[in-house]
């Protein structure tokens, strides 16, 4: 697993950390690390692929939370919160959400005193996606109409995909149930912007953030200071 970096400069309070998985080799220092329950997690993966996948961006993780922590990574106390988010069980620790996707990790870390939520999505753009099919299912219907408009369908969707599921992550509630509950719309100032049949939602920011060719990512958060 190659070092993580950070692609780009990010609202204050918002860090996204990226790197490269070795999917063809075990790391014996990433399983130590892990809790029990992740180890076992792990082995119901069926695909080493997917094992690998899940075991380096869960160290990864890991790993970056304890610098933060000033502790050792094995000693992060991950639980799971509302909805069965993981979260820190730590008083002022850092908000954190993951995403993997082919051989792609990001893992997004909040400073709690700012950020009340954060979600971060990746996805591997497949060639040959039926957009056309998507859309009904995942977009809303003004979403539809804009996208249509778009010169290349297939990015754009893939875009608004990610762009949507980081805002359920954030939100900590099932994406395919929710798929349609937000919309993201191109803003006046150049950004995105949220809207929801569920007021509360509409307070969440999102925005696209660098990701390797082949690849379309987003970020989204919501501040404590909108809470």
């Amino acid at each position: 697993m190659a070092a993580p970096s950070r692609p780009e400069a990010l609202p204050r309070g918002l860090a996204v950390h990226a790197w490269a998985l070795d999917l063809h080799a075990d790391a014996a220092s990433d399983w130590d690390i892990l809790a029990e329950a992740e180890r076992m997690r792990a082995q119901q993966y069926q695909r080493a692929a997917d094992r690998r996948r899940y075991v380096q961006t869960r160290a990864g993780l890991r790993r970056l939370l304890a610098q933060q922590m000033s502790c050792r990574p094995a000693e992060v106390p991950i639980v799971a919160g509302l909805h069965g988010k993981p979260e820190v069980a730590r008083p002022a620790a850092p908000r954190f959400n993951v995403a993997h996707a082919g051989s792609r990790a990001l893992v997004a870390l909040a400073d709690a005193r700012r950020i009340s939520h954060v979600g971060v999505d990746i996805e591997a753009c497949m060639p040959g996606l039926d957009a056309v099919a998507m859309m009904p299912l995942a977009l809303t219907e003004a979403e539809q109409e804009e996208l249509v408009r778009t010169r290349d369908l297939e990015a754009a969707m893939y875009a608004r995909w990610v762009e949507k599921e980081a805002v359920l992550k954030a939100i900590g509630v099932g994406v395919s149930v929710h798929l349609r509950t937000v919309s993201i719309h191109p803003d006046s100032d150049g950004g995105l912007r949220v809207r929801s049949t569920r007021p509360a939602w509409a307070g969440f920011k999102v925005m696209a953030i660098d990701a390797p060719p082949g690849y379309a990512a987003a970020l989204a958060w919501h501040s404590e200071d909108e809470i």
